[in-house]
């Protein structure tokens, strides 16, 4: 696993269904948090940044389609914008941010290379 951008130490809110979980993400700015296997939705709130992320609990697209790129670039705090299975400006920008920062070759492009390093970094 690995972080991109850093949000270590910083205070969080977390709601689960009906559930509000608060405290601080750790040296490397993961959380771990055990919530009901039937959850679907929740938001992740980190106060110290006003950052906030609505989650999507339990599916994540396959890497050989472009959503499941964007799902996991966003999960790593590197694209904003919309899951929408574009490969537009935000979606390569995210994808050249990503390879800078791991030394691949910068070019933007959703190879093999990339998705078995998004598949390393995120975990799935």
């Amino acid at each position: 696993m690995c972080n991109v951008i850093s949000r270590a130490n910083f205070t969080y809110t977390l709601q689960i269904d009906n559930q509000t979980f608060e405290g601080k993400t750790d040296a490397e700015g993961w959380i771990e948090q055990i919530i009901p296997p039937s959850a679907k939705k929740g938001q992740l709130i980190l106060t110290d940044s006003d950052e906030t992320y609505d989650l999507n609990l339990g599916h994540l697209d396959p890497l050989d389609q472009l959503e499941g790129v964007q799902q996991r670039l966003k999960n790593l705090g590197l694209y904003v914008g919309d899951i929408d299975g574009k490969d537009g400006d935000m979606t390569r920008t995210a994808v050249q941010f990503y390879q800078k920062h791991k030394g691949m070759t910068v070019s933007g492009a959703i190879d093999d290379e990339l998705k078995n390093s998004l598949q390393n970094c995120h975990g799935s």
